[in-house]
């Protein structure tokens, strides 16, 4: 019977050693482990001559990834996937060619989206969420105030808790919300913003917390509108309110019932 070969332990360390330093002295010091290696010519093989990072940068951190061209990644736990995409917070996510996720906990995603405010969602291209806790979705869709949503192209919600729903939607007043292509919650530059206004339906325009529901319905002032009308409430002095329609008259008053007979023209039997 043969007798085993045993080898020296310390012998092959250091040729295991030897040959991984070899390995990686061979290997193009073009990339760290957290940003992606890219094929620079195009032919599917790993060339030290050309391929490198692209310039991207996960400031290294293992906890980030950086991937394209000039994609940086310089936040904990940060994600920029997309030539000159930037993840500059932590724990942000910026996919698209130059999106920006700059407020902690944010997310960008479409071309040039940009969701700067913390926890903000932008999503479309050119898509803003600047606002704490904004969401922008859609084509050039713009949230820029503290809870306001904008969803659909270029929607806009500017206000508190303000929610746009549609193309070219806009609310522009504190809990507002405009519903439909081209539905607007609106008020006056010079009145106080008002809670509550609400627009639905297509070219809608409510302002000062009133009510419009329907195509090209118009409320104002407490209001309430149909799409067959456009109404306003007003207050008289004594306190009253009445409801005025552009297109209908004032309510006739109510029947008195039948008429009682009077003891001068009709005495009766004595």
């Amino acid at each position: 019977m043969p007798k085993p070969t045993y080898f020296n332990r310390t012998t092959n360390l250091t040729a295991l050693s030897g040959a991984s330093a070899l390995t990686l002295a061979l290997q193009p010091d073009v990339a760290a482990a957290d940003d992606c290696l890219l094929d620079r010519d195009n032919d599917g093989v790993v060339d030290a001559a050309t391929d490198n990072d692209g310039g991207a940068n996960s400031n290294n951190d293992d906890t980030s990834t950086a991937c394209g061209v000039n994609a940086q990644a310089t936040g904990a736990f940060s994600t920029a996937l997309g030539s000159n995409s930037t993840a500059s917070a932590d724990r942000t996510i910026a996919i698209g060619r130059i999106s920006t996720a700059s407020g902690s906990d944010s997310a960008a995603v479409g071309h040039n989206a940009q969701a700067t405010g913390i926890n903000s969602l932008a999503v479309g291209q050119s898509a803003s969420a600047s606002a704490s806790a904004s969401v922008a979705k859609g084509q050039s869709a713009s949230a820029t105030a503290i809870g306001a949503v904008a969803v659909g192209r270029s929607a806009t919600s500017s206000a508190t808790g303000a929610f746009a729903g549609g193309e070219n939607a806009i609310a522009l007043q504190a809990g507002g919300v405009a519903l439909g292509q081209n539905a607007q919650a609106i008020g006056p530059s010079t009145i106080a913003k008002l809670f509550g206004t609400v627009a639905i339906g297509v070219d809608t325009i409510v302002s000062d917390n009133a009510v419009g529901i329907g195509n090209t319905a118009i409320a104002r002032f407490s209001g309430t509108a149909t799409p067959l009308t456009s109404a306003s409430v007003r207050r008289w002095r004594w306190g009253r309110t009445r409801w005025r329609s552009a297109r209908k008259p004032w309510p006739s008053a109510p029947p008195r019932g039948p008429a009682r007979a009077s003891p001068l023209t009709h005495p009766g039997p004595r």
